[in-house]
């Protein structure tokens, strides 16, 4: 080894010393070289300011998020409910415009199975399954909260505002992860199978008399509830005129839940409801869902994709403004 790192070392060292050895070569410039002449400007009538604070910035400072255009859908209902009304004039007035009292108990159906799997046992609960547990409940509350307020047919509409408040007390609740918490959740999964299944409701709770918004619906649950709906269901299903006829019914009735969220987050009392720009994307959002159930009418696959980036485009502008 070392009768072959000395002859390497010596010819390392010969080659640096010839690299150092090379002259470096610089173009002289020529003195009698002509350059253009610099150009003369007139300063009396110059784009610039002399002080932009005092001649450039005029008028009052622009609103937030004034800067930031989305785009509008001009039918703003389901056309799938029993209840939409011909015509595309006026904003939906009611949840009946949303979502049909079928898709409201699919969905009750869906977070029924969810919440079972989840409450399986204490150890899945508190070893993070109770946050799980936060959002399927914020999301049943709001079912319950919907049908409470539905103008059409809906099953269980009786104790409906009962089940509501029980429902987002249990998703209060299952921010810890205690035995109470727990049980509290156990009972929850057994009232909705029992309610599912045409039994009675055994109210734990009376229903709250100043009812609002804010205190069912948790706007970071239902941000989660978006992101996996948009990213793991809607935007995979319109991707491909194949995707979107196979799981169009699945689409649709998504398309209404996310629609239905979207008006919840605009209601008096949520955080943020009273700014323009919040509304205005909550209803871009809301635009976007009822295109896709627009869709279906000429089962057109390129206006779902629209309707899905339209809704896309609402949560990235809103994320940039309330991140």
């Amino acid at each position: 080894m070392k009768k072959f790192l000395i002859p390497f070392c010596t010819v390392f060292i010969a080659a640096q010393i010839s690299i150092a050895a090379i002259p470096v070569f610089q173009e002289k410039e020529s003195p009698n070289r002509k350059r253009v002449k610099r150009p003369a400007f007139d300063k009396s009538d110059s784009v610039y300011f002399k002080n932009l604070f005092s001649e450039g910035l005029i008028g009052d400072r622009p609103a937030r998020g004034t800067g930031r255009k989305i785009a509008k859908s001009t039918n703003v209902q389901n056309p799938n409910t029993e209840n939409a009304s011909t015509g595309n004039s006026a904003v939906a007035s009611g949840w009946e415009k949303l979502v049909s009292a079928e898709d409201l108990q699919s969905e009750l159906k869906n977070l029924s199975i969810s919440l079972s799997q989840v409450v399986s046992s204490p150890g899945k609960f508190k070893s993070g399954g109770n946050r799980e547990v936060r959002q399927i409940a914020s999301m049943i509350a709001v079912m319950f909260g919907v049908i409470a307020e539905y103008k059409g047919e809906v099953k269980w509409k009786g104790f409906a505002k009962e089940a509501r408040d029980a429902f987002a007390q249990c998703a209060q609740s299952s921010s810890t992860t205690s035995t109470q918490a727990f049980q509290q959740a156990k009972n929850r999964k057994e009232d909705l199978q029992q309610i599912l299944g045409g039994g009675p409701f055994e109210a734990p709770i009376k229903a709250n008399p100043d009812f609002e918004w804010s205190s069912v619906a948790d706007v970071s649950e239902l941000m989660k509830r978006l992101k996996t709906s948009y990213r793991e269901k809607i935007k995979p299903w319109v991707s491909s005129e194949a995707d979107y006829r196979k799981n169009n019914s699945d689409l649709m009735r998504e398309a209404a839940i996310v629609a239905v969220i979207a008006e919840v987050l605009k209601k008096e009392s949520m955080e943020n409801a009273d700014n323009d720009d919040y509304v205005e994307f909550s209803n871009s959002l809301r635009d976007g869902a009822l295109m896709i159930l627009n869709s279906k009418t000429t089962m057109d696959q390129s206006m779902a994709t629209k309707g899905a980036g339209m809704m896309d485009q609402s949560c990235q502008a809103c994320h940039g403004e309330y991140n």
